[in-house]
Parts: structure tokens; C-alpha cells; sequence
């Protein structure tokens, strides 16, 4: 929902988390930041009203947070070829092409068993 969309972004800018949301189905929350706010935002997103929900990966840096991040703010990313239909079919392509542009390729696996 909108309401949903809005308190994921809020939530996330407001604790300094970096990343990315993708509404629809299927629907990806990705943030990174330091461990407690994570930890913290999942507390929040998770007690949404959510048909199901699950981390599917959880990282532990070392170093320091801003070297290591892969993002730049957190930001709601639609993954569509028409991006004025937020309801639109994610092309796999562009979503792809997103996480390794953002050292992240390797999650392909992680969320949808792809090489």
C-alpha cells in the first residue's frame, strides 16, 4: 500500500540506512547501515501487516559503515520498462543490471537462484 511504501522510506532515511524498496511482487526491501538501526527498522517493517515476509540475507561488516556501503540514500526503485505503471512487471534485466552497478550482483542467487 502507499502507506506502506511511504513508512518504509521514511523509517529508512531516518535512521541513516542506505539501499533500496521495490513495491509489487515480487516485493524487495534491501538496507544497509549500522547493525542496530537495521535491526531496529526490521523490528518496524516487520510488525506491518504482511501477507509474509523474511530476510533472506543478513551481512556483518567490518570496518567502517561509509566505506562499505553500496548505496547512496535509500531510494524506491520500480525495476519496470514502463515506469509510469507502478503495478508493472519487474524486468529481471534491469533489476540485475541495478545490483551489480551496486556491487551486488552476487544476491541474484540469494533471491532467485540464478547464477
Amino acid at each position: 500500500s502507499k502507506k506502506k511504501r511511504q513508512e518504509i522510506q521514511r523509517v529508512a532515511r531516518n535512521m541513516d540506512l542506505s539501499g533500496f524498496s521495490r513495491p509489487g511482487k515480487p516485493g524487495i526491501i534491501c538496507v544497509e547501515g549500522l547493525r542496530e538501526h537495521t535491526q531496529e527498522f526490521w523490528r518496524i517493517i516487520k510488525a506491518m501487516h504482511w501477507q509474509h515476509i523474511t530476510i533472506c540475507k543478513s551481512e556483518l561488516w567490518q570496518g567502517k559503515l561509509e566505506q562499505r556501503r553500496r548505496f547512496d540514500g535509500f531510494k524506491e526503485q520500480l525495476f519496470c520498462d514502463d515506469l509510469d505503471n507502478e503495478e508493472g512487471v519487474m524486468n529481471m534485466a534491469l533489476f540485475i543490471k541495478y545490483l551489480e552497478t551496486h556491487k551486488s550482483g552476487y544476491m541474484k542467487k540469494e533471491l532467485f537462484g540464478l547464477e
